[in-house]
């Protein structure tokens, strides 16, 4: 089944359309991995953040309905071999596959195989949405819009354990491609007064990704980035993630998560949290000598961790932090990186995750492989976000 325009009539076309792209700086001709041909990375025109991209031309020859996009960041360009599993799970499944990473491809190719995906070199500016905007023009620009799901990934978890598509359950929902909802979510959220999808993990139909009113959504985003007056992260959350859900339900199109039943718990949650609670303190104290100081702690830990998850009046709770634990013990292997960071505010899930996030995951008997991320938290946590 092919989605989008027929090949290889498609794969021909997008190649008439491969030219060189506006800009003050000609193609810059580099050594491919095996140092026996050349590869032409184009340089985009300053209208994007785009760098430097490689292979468009694969996703013109790939019929898959399904096109992931990985967002990808880090200060010092390296990648997390959580997030690499999750990319070559998605090559293997032989979908589409786009990754956009501050990282230069040189770097990249330390850790990253380049020739069966699209690889975009950009600067961190607008952060994810800024990302996904010149994605699309690219996309747009050289007729590689499809039918079909497209997903979107940032580098903002940390892969506990999930083998990624075709392994686990849950992302795969994501990929779906007979899936009526034209904009998916592992979870959503009302933090900040404002229900909306969480922008970790998401999915869109392509009746969204390639519709006039996404590409302008994208360019009011793109166009405030100089105009609003607030600092970069401030603004991606209020103009991106905040107002792309209600702008989606306002422009017509369906909005669903597949944790959506969590924000009114059921007696199966309760009980499942209740039980994990009372399993952990024996546990934790029959291994501990001290009896006093540290069964005190553990108690107190524990009941935060029986009670941070709970809804709050008026649902202003994050989800992806406040339900770690009980998203965990529903087989989505994955943290934010957030959860384990040092608080910041009021309310922050950092002590009872960093103190209860192994025992929680020896109790449900959750093997953790050795290309986890948590053998390598150091390198993640606190990593900076610019």
């Amino acid at each position: 089944m092919f989605c989008g325009m027929h090949f290889p009539q498609a794969w021909q076309l997008a190649l008439q359309k491969l030219v060189p792209l506006k800009s003050k700086k000609s193609a810059v001709k580099v050594s491919g991995a095996s140092g026996k041909r050349k590869d032409t990375y184009s340089l985009e025109s300053r209208q994007t953040g785009i760098i430097k991209f490689k292979n468009l031309e694969l996703l013109a020859n790939n019929p898959s309905c399904v096109t992931v996009i990985f967002i990808h960041y880090h200060p010092r360009e390296w990648f997390a071999p959580g997030f690499l599993r999750l990319i070559e799970s998605a090559c293997h499944s032989g979908f589409r596959v786009v990754v956009v990473s501050n990282s230069r491809p040189s770097r990249a190719l330390m850790s990253l195989r380049l020739d069966n995906l699209l690889y975009v070199q950009r600067s961190n500016i607008g952060y994810d949405f800024g990302a996904l905007r010149d994605v699309r023009v690219l996309l747009k620009r050289h007729g590689l819009i499809a039918d079909g799901r497209y997903v979107v990934m940032n580098s903002s978890m940390i892969n506990i354990a999930s083998h990624g598509f075709g392994a686990d359950p849950i992302l795969d929902q994501l990929t779906d491609s007979s899936c009526d909802d034209d904009l998916l979510s592992i979870t959503t959220s009302y933090e900040g007064g404002v229900y909306h999808i969480q922008t970790y993990f998401y999915s869109m139909s392509g009746r969204l990704f390639g519709s006039d009113a996404y590409d302008e959504f994208l360019e009011y985003y793109w166009q405030g980035l100089s105009e609003k007056g607030l600092s970069p992260r401030d603004y991606a959350i209020k103009y991106g993630e905040l107002r792309f859900t209600s702008w989606a339900i306002k422009a017509g199109f369906r909005v669903n998560s597949l944790f959506e039943n969590l924000h009114l718990p059921s007696n199966q949650q309760y009980s499942r949290m209740a039980a994990l609670g009372n399993k952990l303190l024996p546990c934790i104290m029959h291994s501990s000598e001290d009896t006093s100081a540290v069964r005190d702690n553990f108690q107190h830990l524990i009941q935060t961790l029986s009670l941070e998850w709970l809804p709050k009046p008026g649902l202003q709770h994050n989800p992806s932090q406040a339900w770690w634990a009980l998203l965990i013990s529903s087989n989505f292997l994955f943290i934010k990186r957030e959860v384990l960071e040092a608080p910041h505010h009021i309310g922050s899930h950092a002590a009872s995750a960093a103190s209860l996030l192994m025992p929680i995951l020896e109790e449900l008997e959750i093997t953790i492989p050795d290309w986890s991320d948590l053998h390598v938290i150091n390198r993640l946590v606190h990593a900076s976000r610019k």
